[in-house]
């Protein structure tokens, strides 16, 4: 059950969200709501952050990870795909950059969050004197 809710729900509930507000923020008449868009980026923030944590462990984590990364983008293109049926060519180009950046950025975050987890890139942490 916790695989079903970590690595499943909470990936696709954040993107959708995320499409959800980037779809609130663009009206057919006015500006783009900054508030809503910036919704919107700590929404999908969200999962590309849990998959950097993910990816930071040891043993089969990078799997778990891609198996996060691949079920994100897939509700990227599911959201995606409603964004591109509305009006506003602004909703568009926010459709356009949810399915070519967002799964990108992604996928950095996964290879960045491995490496730190193997050691190539070192994070010492020390508390205390």
């Amino acid at each position: 059950m916790a695989f079903l809710i970590f690595i499943v729900i909470l990936p696709v509930l954040c993107t959708w969200g995320g499409a959800a507000l980037l779809a609130a923020a663009f009206r057919r008449s006015g500006r783009p709501r900054l508030l809503m868009i910036a919704g919107a980026i700590v929404s999908l923030l969200i999962t590309g952050l849990w998959i950097f944590v993910i990816a930071d462990r040891n043993d089969y984590s990078a799997i778990v990870s891609i198996y996060v990364l691949v079920i994100a983008s897939a509700a990227a293109l599911v959201a995606a795909g409603v964004l591109v049926l509305k009006p506003p060519t602004a909703r568009r180009v926010a459709a356009l950059l949810l399915v070519t950046a967002y799964p990108l950025s992604l996928l950095a975050l996964l290879l960045a969050g491995s490496w730190v987890g193997t050691g190539i890139f070192p994070v010492k942490v020390t508390t205390g004197p």
